[in-house]
């Protein structure tokens, strides 16, 4: 006898019952995405979520980055959906090649502090209409500071009237008015304090004694890392990892940050998101439990699941993101893939024993990341993201392959970073394919390659492999 497939009840912004959705499986195997005419998987969410506006992320796959379409006075650019960020913020060129200098145009002074703490002088001046989907503004100002060449934040100030439902792993952000985004009953809830331009979480993690340290955390889409109060993590006696280093970019510049704090779990009330390796924040904070100091819940964190953010309601809903496998078994268009006269996997990825001489010191030693693709994607490229499958591993981000198929396929065993032995991976770990693209791909690789890995994520950034 067939069991019967689960159902999620779906409530309206005020609680109400709108929907019950019966999730159907095939004698419970994981289900594939749909695939596309040019083997692209094509995500359900916006079937499911159609009063969204769902805007594909002008980013790599699961890049701690939620970079979207938007329109300035009619004109089509890309920008940042960036909670963390008050107001809505871009540097000079980028003002520059939207003319909000034209005839001469001036703003006033201002004084802002970046998401280091370190205080940057710019103008406010008046940039206009701002769209996002089916959503606009008008008479919006912006704060113009740096030099950085595509710097473009849309802050707090717009995206207050917007619920955001973060989907990085299938590379869409649905956009909903304030209070409209979709609720089921099954989510996780994290209730946020409110403020006019800012929504703070307070976390917490247990010290290498057994205390429970409590922090507070700005809600920061624009930040790819989750850091903690310095001080705070310090003096509460979180286990740190002193050997880490690695480079973070705000507004004013690159900053180096030594050692870490390892949050194993990171919670928020009695929701538990997993093992958090957060950086230490130097911010000052205001008055009460952020007096000693502010830190960022960031995308790392953000990321691990489709993530409904939404100034209206004080709340985050997390959401699990779709049970994969290490294999597809569908191509361009739907079509099945053979191999000596049975039924075979078109993609597949799997950590697997290799050893040879050829392995550097940075490299994970005696594995291999073992992808195949079948000749059914010939001539195209294609970008994987790949996972674990444990809740605690590689959480927050991806293995990302990037490889071009021709008529025998593609075929690839690429050595992985020593470094992903801070997350737990080992050669047992088991792999799921997240996602697949072929349509889009930006290739970060050295362009004579035909292939190539990087990974995004709460390591150091290592460099493309």
């Amino acid at each position: 006898m067939a069991a019967c497939p689960p159902t999620v009840v779906r409530l309206g912004p005020e609680g109400e019952t709108v929907a019950l959705i019966a999730e159907a499986t095939r004698d419970g195997a994981r289900r594939e995405p749909r695939v596309s005419a040019n083997g692209s998987d094509l995500s359900d969410l916006p079937q499911l979520y159609p009063d969204g506006d769902w805007l594909p992320i002008e980013a790599p796959l699961l890049s701690m980055a939620v970079v979207t379409p938007v329109e300035v006075n009619g004109e089509r650019t890309v920008a940042t959906l960036d909670t963390g960020a008050m107001g809505t913020t871009m540097s000079t060129p980028v003002a520059e090649a939207l003319g909000v200098f034209e005839n001469g145009r001036r703003g006033r002074r201002v004084t802002a502090t970046d998401a280091h703490g370190q205080q940057l002088v710019g103008e406010k001046i008046l940039l206009g209409e701002v769209g996002i989907g089916r959503h606009r503004w008008t008479d919006v100002e912006v704060t113009v500071l740096g030099d950085q060449p595509d710097l473009f934040l849309v802050g707090a100030d717009l995206l207050r009237d917007l619920d955001l439902l973060l989907a990085a792993d299938e590379g869409l952000v649905g956009i909903f008015s304030a209070g409209r985004g979709p609720a089921e009953s099954a989510d996780r809830v994290i209730h946020l304090q409110v403020s006019d331009r800012q929504l703070i979480a307070i976390g917490g993690a247990s010290s290498v004694a057994g205390a429970e340290v409590s922090f507070p955390l700005i809600v920061d889409t624009g930040a790819w890392n989750t850091s903690v109060p310095l001080l705070t993590g310090i003096n509460g006696g979180l286990a740190a990892d002193t050997s880490f280093e690695s480079v973070t970019v705000a507004v004013g510049g690159e900053q180096t940050n030594r050692g870490r704090f390892v949050l194993d779990p990171l919670r928020f009330g009695g929701v538990a998101v997993g093992r958090v390796l957060a950086i230490g924040s130097t911010m000052r904070g205001g008055a009460g439990e952020a007096a000693a100091g502010l830190g960022l819940l960031g995308n790392d964190v953000l990321m691990r699941s489709h993530a409904l953010i939404s100034f209206t309601r004080g709340e985050i809903r997390l959401r699990p993101t779709a049970v994969r496998t290490a294999q597809r078994w569908r191509g361009p268009g739907g079509a099945r893939c053979t191999g000596e006269g049975r039924a075979a996997p078109c993609l597949s990825a799997a950590l697997v024993a290799k050893t040879d001489e050829s392995y550097e010191a940075s490299d994970l030693p005696g594995v291999c990341l073992r992808v195949d693709v079948d000749p059914v994607f010939a001539g195209k490229t294609l970008e994987l993201a790949i996972t674990g499958q444990s809740p605690d591993l590689m959480n927050g981000g991806a293995i990302r392959a990037f490889l071009t198929a021709n008529e025998e396929g593609a075929h690839a065993c690429f050595h992985v970073w020593r470094q992903l032995e801070n997350l737990g991976v080992t050669i047992d770990t088991p792999l799921a394919l997240r996602w697949v693209r072929t349509e889009g791909v930006r290739w970060p690789c050295d362009p004579m390659k035909t292939r190539c890995v990087t990974f995004t994520g709460p390591l150091a950034k290592p460099p493309a492999k």
